[in-house]
Formats: C-alpha cells, sequence, structure tokens
C-alpha cells in the first residue's frame, strides 16, 4: 500500500471517473471493502514467514471450542468498527471478541445488540443474525494500559488467531500528550499483545497522513524522509 502526497491548489484536482465518489454514506463500505480484500478468510493454518511449522499456540488453536473468540478488534463500538464487525462475523471469522474501555462497554453492548437484530446481518451459514448472538464478545480493556488493560481475563482469548487493530484518536486538533498516549503507545501495546500472544495475523488500519508534507510517492519503505507535518496527530 502506498499514498502519493503533492501540494495542490484547492479545487484543482479532477477526479478520475474509476474512481468511487466518497460520500458520508459510503464511506465506511469503502474502507472496509478494501480491508477485507487484502485478509482472506481461511481456515488453512497460516505460516509466518520463515516459519517452517506451526508454533504450539497455533496447533492448541486447531482444536478450539466453536465459542472461543477467532478474532480479537478494537475500535468497536466506534464508525469503522461498527461497520467492520458484521462483515467479519457474515463471512465466518467470528466468534469476535471487542476490546471496549470501560466508559463505552454498556454501548458497546447495545451496539452489538443493534447489529445482530438488524436484517442485513447474517451468521456465517447465511441464516438471520439472530443466530450470531454468541458471535460478538465484549471485553473491558484499554489499549493504552500494558497487557491492554485485561488483566486475568486475557487467558480467555488464548485462541485469538487474528487481530484488527481500528482503535486510535482520528482528531486532526489532538494534544500531543492524548496521541502519543492512544495512537503512539496504545499501538506499541497492540504490537506486544501480538507477539506475546503468537497471533497469526494482525490486521494494522492506519491513515494517509504518515507522509506529511513530503511530495511524490511515499511507500511502505518510507518513514523519516525529513517530511514536515502539519499537526500532532500526523
Amino acid at each position: 500500500l502506498y499514498c502519493r502526497s503533492q501540494a495542490v491548489e484547492p479545487g484543482s484536482r479532477q477526479r478520475d471517473a474509476s474512481e468511487p465518489r466518497v460520500t458520508r454514506n459510503n464511506l465506511s463500505t469503502l474502507v472496509t471493502d478494501s480491508i477485507l480484500s487484502v485478509t482472506p478468510n481461511t481456515d488453512t493454518p497460516r505460516r509466518r514467514v520463515g516459519q517452517s511449522n506451526m508454533t504450539d499456540a497455533a496447533h492448541a488453536r486447531g482444536a478450539r471450542d466453536p465459542s472461543d473468540a477467532r478474532v480479537l478488534l478494537t475500535g468497536f463500538p466506534g464508525f469503522l468498527g461498527s461497520a467492520l464487525l458484521p462483515r467479519l462475523i457474515a463471512r465466518g471469522d467470528g466468534p469476535v471478541a471487542c476490546l471496549v474501555q470501560p466508559q463505552y462497554v454498556d454501548r458497546a453492548r447495545e451496539r452489538a445488540s443493534e447489529l445482530l437484530n438488524d436484517d442485513s446481518v447474517d451468521g456465517p451459514d447465511g441464516n438471520p443474525s439472530d443466530t450470531t448472538s454468541s458471535q460478538i464478545q465484549v471485553y473491558e480493556g484499554d489499549i493504552t494500559e500494558p497487557d491492554l488493560g485485561l488483566g486475568s481475563v486475557r487467558a480467555s482469548l488464548e485462541s485469538v488467531a487474528e487481530r484488527y487493530h481500528l482503535a486510535a484518536v482520528y482528531d486532526l486538533a489532538v494534544e500531543q500528550s492524548v496521541g502519543e498516549a492512544v495512537n503512539v503507545r496504545g499501538t506499541e501495546h497492540v504490537l506486544e499483545f501480538a507477539r506475546e500472544a503468537d497471533i497469526d495475523r494482525l490486521h494494522y488500519v492506519s491513515t494517509c497522513y504518515v507522509s506529511g508534507r513530503y511530495e511524490g510517492v511515499f511507500t511502505e519503505r518510507h518513514l523519516r524522509e525529513g517530511q514536515s507535518f502539519n499537526n500532532y496527530y500526523e
């Protein structure tokens, strides 16, 4: 994945006819489409690069209980998390464990109930969503805390093989301390959790702003190119 950044006069860019027009109504669909398009659903054991055999943890997950969470999701009940969650369930990736801050747990449970009662949300077998009531599991935690604030509950997530990290502060005017705690340290804690839990696949949803004011093509091989930024969020 890469983004192209260059100085453009306001209103001067012409939209290519092949590009989908982004609106408030279809933004979540476009984003979740892009996420799922690179995350194939398969029960075939995945191997890390340079790894000849599955790890002990991966072997243990192979004989998991059907009620054990397969996916851990942050960012629910936020905008993108709420759009991605039902689609993960619909394609058979559930149960999904959602890491939610304490102050949002009640809202998360309400949102989960709304999603499961939505006629447009089907279970992995194509049946109506009321059959997926066990597919959403809410866990109280916080990415700004070591071990994601899970404590002893972490042991119940040993079955997790994939992790979607969407939780972040998306405010361009965010204070440096808050942005650092959530977007930087929080992501570090997520990476530590994934490494220690031996998760097979981590999907990190970030933004285009890593390129700052850099002009030209900015790829995954670029990070610090002397570019300047407009705010602490970037």
